[in-house]
């Protein structure tokens, strides 16, 4: 007998999620095994180098769980609680002016018409055309991808939504930006969208950055691994045992079927299926032997499976609030800087396409000492968590491992030209450049996205053709982790995905019913 219907390796996010939804949907008892000495990944915030102080060193973006998990997984029960962002993103133009995009088209239209009525009056259409993609991948994300041919007819059922699916795969954000609207800071305000990106907005697919505008945003009551430990709870509560500072070293396979891991100290566990969350290209490189992955496949996502959308995150303890020249009202969001037109961002982007470190570095970022007093920084002090963009993982000149502290340097001195007197205000940082990103994470190349934002690395192509269901090439090893569809993040749909093809599996061979 084995010792566990399921081994899971890694503890991030769609781990847990996968592990709650197999326990509860299929009673199955998953051990999940995680080499850090926490669960959730990214999904963490701790104690930096300045006491008293918290942060969530890894954190990215914007992170709400998606409602349907949060509901069957009883989330909120095991403690997760969001303080929405509100507005979603506010981008500082440097020039004392600024604009801010709201869930709430009202709101936006209200803001861009500060700046240009015309523009108001055409971002109201844009966003209503867009959500019903918006309507159509939202369905789409909780099931296996869609193959390109399902894509196209789903796309086909009119003309407008053909005119969408040209401008979805062969438009770039600027193609639209200008197309659409007349103002420089119009455009300006939604270029920071490109985080993630190895794109300038000149090349960058717009539905991307699109697709996060039309989803709340919000953050995490506490800390980031406050979500982690509510999916932990809830994995636990339906059956999981997890295993932490337990590195998987191999997994187990005999005649093209998995059973099992060895760990790094000599220990076997045995299962009737594995899954995989770690990336694909690391999982069988390091963890299974070559004979037993297709050529065809390594070679699949060594060419085709786009990682190298870098950056870095930054972490700055602060004496007082920083001063973006914005109503205190709009720190309850993300903040963006960026000057008003392209060429902020398209330099930036053509030194990162040099290999080189730009002077004036994009990032978007947030204050949670703000929403939250005395939970990230004692009374009257600040944090400040953010991610700087676009930074290659090797560079031209010298290594990360000597220009780290150039590079935050020079964001800091980005984010004081927004904020004047910002950088008088560092009592502290710390932070991760693209290859501790890579060594810490497991981000191939420091792409925070598993899989860059184009759409070669998408839909059914992501992370390889003819492996996109969550099954790999090896019978009852299973992919769950950030590299499958639907994209990286901490909503726990890519763990209810796995678990449903793990599933659908079992009941397929009779094992369950």
């Amino acid at each position: 007998m084995p010792d566990y219907d399921v081994i899971i390796v890694g503890g991030n996010v769609p781990a847990l999620s996968a592990a709650a939804y197999l326990g509860k949907l299929a009673g199955q008892k998953c051990l999940i095994l995680e080499r850090q000495n926490y669960v959730g990944a990214t999904a963490m915030c701790e104690e930096m180098n300045v006491p008293n102080h918290r942060f969530c060193p890894a954190a990215t973006g914007e992170y709400y769980p998606h409602p349907k998990i949060t509901a069957d997984l009883e989330l909120t029960k095991y403690g997760l609680g969001m303080v929405p962002a509100n507005p979603s993103l506010t981008t500082v133009f440097g020039d004392g002016k600024y604009l801010s995009i709201y869930f709430d088209i009202d709101k936006t239209c209200q803001e861009i018409a500060r700046f240009s009525q015309k523009d108001a009056d055409a971002y109201r259409p844009l966003i209503e055309k867009w959500r019903k993609i918006g309507q159509f991948f939202g369905m789409a994300t909780m099931n296996a991808p869609l193959s390109m041919q399902q894509f196209v007819s789903g796309m086909s059922i009119n003309t407008e939504m053909q005119e969408l699916m040209r401008d979805m795969l062969f438009a770039t954000t600027r193609d639209i930006l200008d197309r659409t609207f007349e103002s420089d800071y119009t455009k300006a305000a939604f270029l920071t969208f490109c985080e993630g990106s190895d794109l300038a907005p000149s090349a960058a697919p717009f539905f991307f950055g699109v697709g996060r505008i039309m989803s709340p945003w919000g953050f995490v009551k506490g800390g980031l691994n406050q979500l982690a430990n509510a999916f932990a709870k809830a994995a636990e509560a339906n059956g999981a045992t997890i295993k932490t500072n337990t590195t998987v070293e191999k997994i187990l396979i005999k005649n093209n079927k998995a059973y099992g891991v060895r760990t790094t100290d000599g220990h076997e566990f045995t299962a009737n299926l594995v899954i995989a969350n770690t990336e694909p290209v690391t999982t069988f490189n390091k963890m299974v032997a070559p004979e037993w992955a297709p050529k065809e496949y390594m070679n699949s996502l060594g060419e085709f499976f786009h990682q190298d959308g870098g950056g870095a995150t930054l972490n700055l303890a602060l004496d007082k609030l920083p001063d973006f020249g914005i109503p205190e009202d709009r720190y309850q969001g993300f903040i963006g800087i960026t000057t008003p037109g392209y060429d902020y961002l398209e330099d930036s982007f053509a030194a990162y396409q040099k290999r080189e470190i730009p002077e004036k570095l994009c990032s978007m970022t947030y204050i949670p000492s703000f929403f939250e007093p005395g939970v990230f920084a004692p009374e009257g002090k600040h944090t400040l968590t953010g991610y700087a963009f676009p930074l290659p993982y090797t560079l031209k000149h010298g290594t990360w491992a000597t220009r780290k502290e150039e590079m935050f340097e020079k964001w800091i001195n980005s984010l004081d030209a927004f904020a004047p007197g910002l950088k008088k205000s560092v009592i502290g940082y710390n932070g991760f450049t693209p290859v501790e990103l890579a060594n810490r994470f497991g981000m191939t190349n420091g792409d925070i996205q598993h899989g860059t934002f184009r759409w070669i690395s998408q839909l059914a192509f992501r992370p390889a053709i003819g492996y996109s269901d969550y099954r790999s090439p090896v019978k009852d090893l299973y992919f769950g982790g950030n590299s499958t569809w639907p994209t990286s993040g901490l909503s726990g749909v890519n763990g209810w995905n796995t678990a449903n093809a793990v599933i659908s599996d079992l009941k397929k061979d009779g094992k369950i019913h």
